[in-house]
């Protein structure tokens, strides 16, 4: 379904009252109990009440348990390498939190958070337009994050930016907000996954769900200032092993961008 489109509109504020038509979830690992603090406060600071889902944390899970939903020979035919277990548990942490939510809520929407974010905009004034591009019947997921300018075309236009249905769904998964019908869509996805979370939602040919981006980031990561990130970068990894990294890393993003400009541009008046 092509997206037309429209400028804000102030009468808008005239939706349903936020907590009435939303859950709000935020991911927190146990031992992360500063996070969920900091969170709980900020959030509620804001007159939003979230909910904890406590994060899968990779490093307990036993092989078995690991290989039940991480393909390894898919990971090794279609990704440039191996996930680490902090990307498995972030993968299942997502589904955890989509599964909770379709058992035991039935609020239209979802806003999922990791515990390291803060909002670059007020909440209420920015939440009719997701209201407005997520209240349809088919799939969609509004991203709230992102590092880069998004390329695509404009579905909203409002004071506070633009929300877009980009060429290359940006990666990154600190803020989201879900209709119902994509948290249907994006749990079979977690069913069986051969890489990480963020990197799956960008294949939305693939798991049938509209994403679209608020441009600029609603959000910022505020991790520095609690204790960092919790998944690892390259350590470990002789020099040899980080430029073969990279080598498929560039390779892997290079088919990436060109799949995605061709199935956006094919699909973009169906």
């Amino acid at each position: 379904m092509p997206l037309n489109a429209t400028s804000y509109d102030p009468t808008l504020n005239l939706l349903p009252i936020f907590g009435a038509v939303m859950e709000v979830y935020v991911i927190n690992m146990a031992q992360s109990t500063q996070r969920w603090a900091y969170m709980q406060s900020y959030l509620r600071g804001k007159g939003i009440e979230p909910t904890r889902i406590n994060a899968i944390d990779g490093r307990t899970l036993s092989a078995t348990e690991r290989l039940r939903h991480y393909d390894e020979s898919s990971n090794k035919q279609h990704y440039f390498l191996p996930l680490k277990v902090a990307e498995i548990g972030c993968f299942l942490s997502h589904k955890k939190a989509m599964e909770s939510f379709l058992e035991q809520s039935d609020k239209p929407y979802l806003l999922l958070l990791e515990d390291d974010v803060e909002f670059c905009v007020d909440i209420a004034s920015v939440a009719p337009s997701w209201f407005e591009v997520l209240s349809h019947s088919s799939p969609r997921m509004l991203k709230l994050y992102t590092k880069r300018q998004i390329l695509g075309g404009v579905a909203i236009t409002s004071p506070y930016g633009q929300i877009v249905r980009p060429y290359i769904v940006p990666l990154g998964t600190p803020a989201q907000v879900l209709n119902r019908a994509a948290v249907k869509k994006l749990l079979l996805l977690c069913e069986r996954f051969s890489m990480p979370v963020d990197v799956a939602y960008q294949y939305w040919w693939h798991h049938g769900v509209c994403v679209l981006v608020a441009s600029p980031s609603q959000v910022r990561e505020v991790s520095q200032n609690l204790d960092g990130s919790s998944i690892g970068g390259s350590q470990g990894l002789t020099p040899w092993e980080k430029i073969a990294r990279e080598i498929g890393r560039s390779w892997f993003r290079f088919k990436l961008q060109v799949t995605s400009y061709w199935y956006y541009f094919k699909t973009r008046n169906v």
